[in-house]
């Protein structure tokens, strides 16, 4: 088998993963609240339904509660129809090493430094889906490592977004996503497969990639 078969083969597999994993958002579904229906969830009462297996929906969560609960235990972190308040900084968490699905779903910025998320040279050693999110603020991404499928179908970047020096082991998909500010990609290494299909971009700050 040649390197060219070899390299397709697995982007078929990442892609059936993905669509698979994804499936559910091509589907009908219950909408949740609005935000002025949504309850706000504690850090206890969050781990607790991480720890089952649970996906938390519908409910107000603090950013800083999130990143505390990834740093001490690596079950999934599965989010729907939720508001995520004061931004996700992994600035004090080097490696991630929980699955991360959150959909239909808003991340509001820090007020302090209008960041919606903070991951610079951050790895994230399993997948991480951010399906139909609304990134409320900046997103920096910039030298971060994705060690598996890196997926933001379909989300909304509306602050300035930083792809530099990011690394991308497997498939990474912005299928139909809308970055309405700057999208910066510098230096970007993605080892298997990118897929911009359908995405609408304000502005492209691109260098060799």
């Amino acid at each position: 088998m040649n390197m060219y078969s070899k390299k397709w083969g697995g982007y078929q597999k990442s892609l059936f993963i993905v669509l698979f994993l994804v499936f559910p958002l091509l589907t009908p579904k219950v909408s949740f609240p609005a935000e002025a229906a949504q309850k706000r969830i504690d850090k206890k009462d969050l781990l607790l339904k991480f720890k089952k297996g649970e996906t938390v929906q519908g409910v107000v969560i603090q950013g800083p509660d999130l990143i505390e609960i990834m740093k001490i235990t690596d079950d999934d972190i599965r989010i729907e129809g939720s508001t995520i308040e004061g931004g996700l900084d992994f600035s004090n968490l080097p490696t991630v090493k929980n699955q991360i699905q959150i959909m239909d779903s808003e991340i509001r910025m820090n007020r302090d430094n209008f960041y919606a998320v903070e991951a610079e040279n951050t790895h994230f050693s399993k997948r991480v889906f951010f399906l139909k999110t609304v990134f409320s603020g900046k997103v920096d991404f910039a030298g971060a490592t994705f060690g598996e499928e890196a997926v933001f179908l379909g989300a909304t970047f509306r602050g300035q977004t930083y792809f530099s020096f990011t690394t991308f082991h497997k498939f990474v998909s912005f299928l139909a996503a809308v970055f309405e500010n700057r999208l910066m990609l510098r230096m970007i290494d993605v080892r298997e497969y990118a897929d911009f299909r359908d995405a609408v971009i304000g502005q492209l700050d691109f260098d060799s990639t």
